[in-house]
């Protein structure tokens, strides 16, 4: 019966990287066909694999290698029938396989799209930081949503739209590219954990991470220097908190240090704070905002 091979490779892989049992199957096939040109058929063209993209899934009926590509469902389905009618016999062959992460790359050709000064989308090549900073703050709250949702499908969906916003702010600018942003943050990962990547000791690492960000930023001058002032309120005061005094106590509970209070019991005492303050027509988030202004300048 006749054979054919669906040749599965990635267009991300340098077909240099195939595997011995890929170039076989390609030398030794009657015919190598795909249904357009594109990167990868040159690079086997180039390698001396005489591949067939002009009415090629015909003389595919005596069998051969088909480079498979993106759009080709309906072909490999067509093929699939064949199979199921008896006419021949279809395998699948990988010839070499994605690093994880290496879908993203497809996002970065993505983005490059949109961008192009031929074909780009208008509305894309108009924006700015500026313009952009919205959606990257709607983006965050949709995700964080879906965390509270515990939904994994809309966790999936709102980390691709927060994934796409800092690939956007990255191709738009002119003073470093996305590589750029890359290389500083593994940097700096790299260098915060020194139990990992050097060889500290992990029983040191809160240390270690203190020392480390302390001397990268040795240049600040107050305790909440380098918190966004935009963050809400309560967001802001746990982070300066944290900074300054991770074991401040105050009010009317001295115990709270040792007291293990619950999520739910924390929700709740806030939540009536909060009314608390509307009762007296007081804004909760201007007045704890306040407070935490007057605790970080030492009054």
């Amino acid at each position: 019966m006749t054979d054919i091979v669906l040749f599965r490779t990635s267009p991300r892989v340098s077909p240099g990287l195939y595997s011995a049992a890929a170039w076989k199957a390609l030398h030794e096939a009657v015919r190598v066909a795909a249904s357009f040109a594109s990167e990868t058929t040159k690079a086997l063209v180039d390698a001396g694999i005489d591949v067939h993209t002009d009415a090629a899934v015909e003389p595919l009926r005596d069998g051969g290698v088909w480079i498979e590509q993106a759009g080709d469902e309906s072909v490999v389905a067509r093929f699939r029938a064949w199979q199921e009618a008896g006419r021949v016999t279809v395998t699948e062959l990988h010839a070499n396989w994605d690093r994880p992460g290496a879908r993203v790359l497809d996002l970065v050709d993505t983005v490059d799209a949109l961008h192009a000064d031929i074909g780009g989308c208008p509305w894309h090549k108009g924006q700015t930081h500026t313009t952009l900073a919205p959606y990257l703050l709607e983006e965050t709250h949709e995700t964080l949503e879906a965390i509270d949702a515990r939904s994994d499908a809309d966790l999936r969906e709102e980390l691709g739209d927060l994934l796409f916003q800092p690939l956007l702010h990255a191709r738009i600018n002119s003073e470093f590219t996305l590589d750029d942003v890359a290389d500083d943050v593994v940097e700096k990962i790299r260098r915060r954990h020194p139990h990992v990547f050097a060889d500290a000791k992990p029983d040191d690492l809160y240390d270690n991470w203190a020392a480390i960000k302390g001397a990268e930023k040795s240049h600040r001058s107050r305790p909440d220097e380098g918190i966004p002032r935009d963050l809400p309120a309560l967001a802001f005061a746990q982070k300066l908190l944290k900074r300054t005094d991770p074991h401040w106590a105050h009010g009317d509970h001295p115990d709270n240090r040792e007291r293990a209070y619950s999520t739910e019991e924390i929700g709740q005492q806030l939540l009536e704070l909060v009314d608390i303050a509307r009762n007296n027509g007081v804004d909760a988030e201007t007045a704890l905002r306040r407070a935490v202004r007057r605790h970080s300048e030492g009054r």
